[in-house]
């Protein structure tokens, strides 16, 4: 495909003696959409965890444009996490603050930014997601869905060339679901950043994937285009696909 942003190599994590990841290698390409999908538990937001540096690998390597972030000290790994945002499953916004002071807070933790230009800067964040007008409500008062898109200008805030979304549409109805899959795409067309999805939401991932990655015992069996995945002569594929209960994936492997 393009221009890999981020190179995966043999990455392999175990917890009481399971293996999660299983020298899983995998290419994240460049100012594209890029879905992870496959069953719950297999091992998505453990990758992704990985990536950001939240989780150290037993083994393997995660480059960033060439710089391997396993081993790093923590100084040197906030540096490359600066090039991050992540929107939550659940938003994880604070509801001691207001929707503002919540956009706000990686500024004030990370810059110093002064306060006009801060409060400039979340209005012009607010207003891309569509949530303007909302600086002084609690996010307790906000739909699922308008708590994903503070979540999301939040994740912008820093203007992170990277943004993760891990399961955004989980809990949300049709229409909601809709609405975070034109904010991921309008998101990934306005600035030109690379998107990388975790989820198991299939309509999402064949309308709005560049590319999709799926994992399976922890490894990538798929890897490339939504449009050939349906044409996959592979039955943990269509078994998925197809959300069956029946097939080699069993329930709760």
């Amino acid at each position: 495909m393009g221009d890999p942003i981020i190179r995966i190599e043999d990455l392999t994590k175990s917890f009481a003696g399971i293996r999660v990841l299983d020298n899983l290698r995998l290419d994240i390409e460049r100012g594209c959409i890029n879905f992870i999908i496959g069953r719950s538990g297999g091992g998505k937001s453990v990758l992704l965890k990985h990536i950001i540096g939240l989780m150290k690998p037993d083994s393997g390597h995660i480059f960033l444009d060439g710089e391997d972030m396993v081993g790093r000290k923590e100084v040197e790994l906030n540096r490359l996490r600066r090039r991050f945002g992540m929107l939550f499953q659940e938003a994880a916004l604070f509801d001691s603050m207001t929707v503002a002071d919540n956009v706000a807070f990686p500024l004030r933790e990370h810059t110093r930014m002064r306060e006009r230009d801060i409060r400039s800067k979340v209005a012009e964040k607010l207003a891309m997601v569509g949530m303007e007008g909302t600086n002084d409500l609690n996010p307790s008062s906000l739909s699922g869905g308008q708590r994903k898109r503070v979540g999301l200008a939040r994740a912008m805030i820093l203007d992170p060339e990277i943004l993760l979304f891990d399961e955004p549409t989980t809990g949300l109805d049709p229409i909601m679901c809709d609405q975070v899959d034109e904010l991921i795409v309008n998101t990934q067309n306005t600035l030109g950043v690379t998107s990388i999805v975790i989820s198991h939401d299939m309509a999402a991932t064949l309308r709005i994937a560049h590319k999709v990655s799926m994992i399976y015992e922890g490894r990538i069996i798929f890897d490339g285009r939504p449009q050939d995945i349906a044409r996959l002569d592979n039955p943990v594929v269509r078994q998925f696909l197809k959300g069956e209960a029946q097939g080699p994936m069993i329930l709760g492997d």
